[in-house]
């Protein structure tokens, strides 16, 4: 039976794994920027713009460029994360997990029965598992996020759950959580946080990730430890390079 890490099977024995993260809809343009050789796309459904039609499009064009499609799911509800995987997402992120239990029940949403909830339905996922069997269908990453004090405490508690393939560390909102400003550079809280997440990981042998906002704060998450980094988001890129566009054509008046 597979042991149901996706992807992340392998993640932490050679190269580091970069992602890039998209919160616009958008089939072509997901496509695009897995095509520039990232090793995953996370389609955000939480804090994103994108409805499942369009979720669904761009899970089919991420993997047409040979790319893992992730979705961050909108909060921790077994029906939205096992559509995700029908529609062929090749793992699901959990936003704010506070506790094992609140793991327990994300792994069991990834789970057909007798060990979990999910109904059967692959739809797409079938297309891309090979044959759709149960062990095929259910070899999919989670990755569970800690954004809270709460999450912190019980970190030891998370990573040790059966079938957690990654912690993801959310540094804002645990900034937010621990009354300090979101942001680099993070305060020293929030550090230590990210820090015992790093450690907890370690521990139990699963996966470290954290999305980061620069080339160089990437660079430095790698050399700290961390083994999976969202090191770009779409709405970021826009902006760099329209505004990188506008600087290097000059001001108003030499453009006249």
């Amino acid at each position: 039976m597979t042991n149901g890490a996706g992807f992340l099977a392998g993640v932490g024995a050679s190269a580091p794994v970069r992602g890039a993260m998209c919160r616009l809809p958008g089939a072509a343009a997901a496509e695009t920027i897995a095509r520039q050789g990232f090793d995953y796309i996370v389609i955000d459904c939480q804090h994103g713009m994108i409805g499942f039609a369009e979720a669904c499009a761009m899970i089919q064009s991420i993997r047409a460029a040979g790319v893992v499609p992730l979705v961050r799911v909108l909060k921790n509800d077994p029906a939205d994360i096992g559509r995700f995987l029908d529609a062929g997402a090749g793992g699901i992120t959990v936003p704010m997990v506070d506790s094992a239990l609140d793991a327990e029940l994300s792994w069991r949403a990834c789970r057909y029965a007798p060990i979990g909830g999910r109904s059967y339905g692959p739809i797409f996922a079938s297309m891309h598992s090979g044959p759709a069997t149960r062990d095929a269908l259910e070899d999919v990453s989670l990755m569970v996020m800690i954004e809270t004090s709460g999450g912190v405490k019980n970190v030891n508690e998370i990573a040790a759950v059966d079938g957690v393939a990654a912690i993801y560390a959310g540094p804002s909102d645990l900034a937010l959580d621990l009354g300090e400003s979101v942001g680099a550079p993070l305060a020293r809280p929030v550090e230590e946080a990210v820090a015992r997440i790093l450690e907890a990981c370690q521990r139990n042998q699963i996966v470290a990730g954290i999305q980061c906002g620069t080339p160089g704060d990437a660079r430095r998450r790698f050399a700290q430890g961390f083994s999976l980094v969202t090191v770009v988001q779409d709405v970021k890129l826009l902006a760099d390079g329209s505004r990188a566009a506008l600087s290097m054509s000059g001001d108003s008046n030499e453009a006249k």
